[in-house]
């Protein structure tokens, strides 16, 4: 980051805060202020601590431990195999041989590397997009073949290199779920839907309902009906919420887009 951008984004948390401090107390019992001032709590500070940390995170492991990172070294390989094919074996239609994956919020390709050692070695055109910079360099060393498929860019803007109704299914395990506000969300997936192929399929993992035991990493508590209160804005069909395992409480969403 340029010093000139550095000092842009401290000028304007420094604006904010004042203006935070010029508001009666009682302005703050509306929950719309408090989602707003989170907004921009999250866009200008924990959004960049998520990436510092991932980018961290990402020279953490070694090939024989992909998963490890992208902050899955709480799970053995054989769990986090078995949390990966449990997820994609409830998305209808199913991945097969010579389909095209995408992943939002893809990490160092762990999960992507479950599904291509299972699907089989080069039988799949994958990609995926992160906002962590060593991340995609590492997901380029776990793809080589696919590296320019991968790139660095945030889930919740137009991924413009990509054309519409490219994919035959686009994922999130856990990025989209765990590290977006409400309203974020509602972009990434309306992003997702856009690059998915008509009847294609998508799966989200990781989101905890309301009531849920709480996670520090968990920016968002999410209802399951918030899938089906969206659907016709997002153009899916066919939604499904399940258990995931071993992760407790959380639970995972799979979908279909119209068409």
């Amino acid at each position: 980051m340029t010093r000139t951008k550095r000092l842009n984004k401290a000028t304007t948390l420094i604006l904010v805060t004042l203006c935070l401090l010029s508001l009666p107390a009682y302005y703050f019992k509306s929950q719309q202020v408090k989602d707003y001032f989170y907004g921009i709590y999250f866009s200008y500070i924990k959004k960049n601590k998520i990436k510092s940390w991932f980018n961290n995170e990402a020279l953490n492991h070694h090939p024989e431990n992909l998963h490890h990172g992208s902050a899955w070294g709480y799970l053995t390989a054989e769990q986090f195999k078995e949390m990966v094919l449990d997820g994609i074996s409830k998305m209808h239609p199913q991945i097969n041989k010579h389909h095209k994956i995408f992943e939002l919020g893809v990490g160092v390709g762990a999960a992507l590397k479950v599904i291509e050692n299972h699907i089989g070695d080069d039988q799949l055109e994958m990609g995926g997009s992160d906002i962590a910079e060593n991340a995609i360099d590492q997901v380029k060393k776990a793809f080589p073949k696919q590296a320019d498929h991968f790139f660095v860019w945030d889930m919740t803007q137009k991924h413009n290199n990509i054309p519409d109704n490219y994919y035959d299914h686009v994922l999130s395990f856990g990025a989209l779920a765990m590290y977006l506000t409400k309203d974020d969300m509602k972009k990434a997936i309306k992003e997702a839907v856009r690059m998915t192929k008509p009847g294609g399929s998508l799966l989200f993992t990781h989101f905890i309902a309301p009531g849920g035991k709480s996670v520090g990493s968990i920016v968002s508590k999410i209802e399951p009906s918030f899938f089906e209160e969206n659907a016709k804005e997002w153009g899916i069909e066919d939604i499904k919420v399940y258990g995931m395992q071993h992760q407790g409480d959380r639970y995972q969403v799979t979908c279909k887009k119209q068409g």
